[in-house]
């Protein structure tokens, strides 16, 4: 059977709204006369028209390419209010030593005032876009607006546009050699060069029907997949989507900052309609028409990842059936398209996809992570799908596969080894040697590592502690803080602790379940109770 692990999760902030619903229902209280009263209780205002009591965790936490240092924004000094205008800092992954990247008129000033707002073209409203990436020599950043692009040499201090217009652009992504920004604009995608800033179109008939490089409604929203194009290692050429849309319904959306009750047209398939029709191309760099890659005979599936080999000559793509029960890895020739199936995962009932797909550096070898036992679990396979080593195993998950360092034949990933309830990061050997603990902590750890898998950046939290950030050593000790996140207010709350137990289903599964009590209960009294039940994701099909 499969791991309930997913079906509970202890996150900071949905405890905070559980934790305030079940306040105010079991406890009257009288109403606050003034409002500096309201901001020291619960009020549904507070809990819901601001994040005070969840801190203001930073944002912009991006690894430099060299894994030596790692970017992220901070608010002016003096402006500490969250929307105020942002510094860049960065931080030495050795010594956790912090230093200014670039200052907040520099930031301001690179981008036109009306193309700052970094909207989601797709109109998906899941995956924020980026606001800064770091050039692949780590001399420069690409800052993104919602309807431009600059180039800013760090060295120099100075910003250069590279994109500019009134149509908003998406996905923005810099060529690993550096020369070329790609993005989506208009359905299609597009390149600029960096050294002049020449814009071209890279893919042609793109339209709302049929986009190109351009992701859709279910594809993020059900398949949790965050674009629809990738480089090849060798900046040569580009794989990506076409998503053929014209058979998915459409539902008319209610427009409520229409003045007039305007509506947006929205495609969305229902359980048993017609998913859009999806193709993987790769084009050149340099010219000629792009060329399909064989998926099958069969248009009525998903796919839900696309990855170059390091060789860039060869694509993974997986490929996934309607019903959600087998799952194919395909290696395609970029060159003539062709494909084989490398290896093939069925099951009765539900295939779960995920982001565990790692090529090695030696091209000879690959990471996978598959339920096929009842947990997920990573494998150890050659280039012919053959399974080299099993690298962790037991009756907990794996819930992320988050970085290799291959110098050293470590893997580093994040589990429920320690319990469904909490998130840890663990290492363990190329050869399935050495399994360990890193996270010491007991919590959630969420993590961010840096290239090479030198450090990394943890996010961790409690159900009573926000979310703080620190950068971290492999050993699992700290290289300095980028965000202690304290909340001050929450110690005024005086809120009771958060209690776990376990409750059987009728079929005999333990299942998990949290329980807050009032402040100051008295088991000799009763009391109203709120049930709140969480489940996982919708299954379509």
């Amino acid at each position: 059977m499969k791991s309930l692990s997913g079906r509970v999760a202890v996150v900071f902030g949905a405890w905070m709204g559980l934790c305030a619903a079940v306040a105010s229902a079991q406890v009257t209280v009288p109403p606050p006369k003034d409002t500096e009263s309201r901001q020291h209780g619960f009020s549904v205002e507070r809990i819901y028209g601001t994040s005070s009591l969840l801190g203001h965790p930073t944002t912009g936490i991006v690894w430099a390419p060299d894994g030596k240092h790692v970017g992220y924004f901070t608010d002016l000094a003096g402006e500490a209010k969250q929307g105020r205008r942002k510094e860049l800092w960065e931080m030495d992954a050795a010594t956790g030593e912090k230093q200014l990247l670039v200052g907040a008129d520099k930031l301001d000033s690179a981008l036109p005032a009306e193309a700052q707002n970094t909207s989601q073209a797709t109109g998906l409203g899941r995956h924020a876009p980026g606001q800064y990436q770091w050039a692949p020599n780590g001399e420069a950043l690409l800052l993104q607006g919602g309807t431009a692009l600059a180039w800013f040499d760090l060295k120099s201090q100075t910003a250069k546009p590279l994109v500019s217009g009134k149509e908003a652009i998406a996905d923005p992504k810099i060529s690993p050699d550096g020369k070329w920004v790609s993005f989506v604009r208009d359905h299609n995608l597009w390149l600029v060069r960096v050294a002049d800033g020449k814009e071209r179109v890279f893919t042609k008939g793109g339209s709302e029907e049929i986009r190109k490089g351009e992701l859709d409604w279910v594809y993020p929203e059900e398949l949790e997949l965050t674009t629809a194009y990738w480089w090849a290692p060798d900046s040569s050429s580009i794989a990506f989507l076409e998503m053929d849309e014209r058979k998915v319904t459409q539902y008319p959306l209610v427009d409520f900052e229409s003045p007039v009750g305007g509506t947006d047209e929205e495609r969305y398939p229902v359980a048993g309609g017609n998913n859009p029709i999806v193709r993987v191309y790769v084009g050149k760099v340099d010219g000629g028409e792009a060329r399909v890659m064989d998926t099958g005979a069969e248009t009525n599936i998903y796919i839900p990842r696309v990855e170059w080999l390091p060789d860039s000559k060869r694509v993974a793509i997986e490929r996934l059936n309607r019903a959600q029960t087998v799952i194919d890895l395909l290696f395609a020739e970029a060159g003539s398209g062709k494909s084989r199936v490398v290896m093939s995962e069925k099951d009765l009932y539900w295939i779960n996809v995920n982001d565990d797909l790692k090529f090695l550096k030696d091209g000879k070898r690959f990471l996978w992570s598959s339920e096929k036992t009842g947990y997920r679990h990573i494998y150890l396979h050659d280039m012919e799908g053959k399974q080299l080593a099993q690298l962790t195993n037991g009756e907990w998950e794996v819930t992320g596969l988050q970085g290799v360092d291959e110098a050293k034949g470590e893997v580093y990933f994040t589990a429920t080894e320690k319990s469904p309830l909490e998130r840890h990061l663990y290492r363990v050997g190329l050869d399935g040697a050495g399994f360990a603990r890193v996270s010491k902590e007991e919590g959630t750890h969420v993590v961010k590592f840096a290239p090479g898998a030198g450090a990394y950046v943890d996010t961790y939290s409690t159900n009573l502690v926000p979310p703080r950030q620190d950068l971290m050593h492999t050993d699992g000790s700290r290289a300095g803080v980028i965000n202690e996140n304290k909340v001050a207010a929450l110690e005024d709350l005086h809120l009771s602790p958060v209690e776990f137990l376990q409750v059987k289903s009728h079929d005999g599964v333990e299942l998990n379940a949290m329980m807050i009590k009032p402040p100051n209960f008295d088991a000799a009294k009763k009391y109203p109770v709120l049930v709140i039940r969480t489940a996982g994701r919708t299954r379509r099909s």
